[in-house]
């Protein structure tokens, strides 16, 4: 099973939520790429 996240490379930070990850985004300056996490 696979869901998707949010990822920032530069501090290698994952985020499940995409509000937390614009948060970041906004407050770091930082690019964030979504991603496909895999759930176990």
């Amino acid at each position: 099973m696979s869901e998707v996240a949010w990822k920032c490379f530069r501090c290698d930070l994952s985020f499940r939520d995409e509000e937390v990850a614009s948060l970041h985004k906004q407050i770091s300056n930082h690019s964030v790429s979504k991603i496909k996490a895999i759930v176990s």
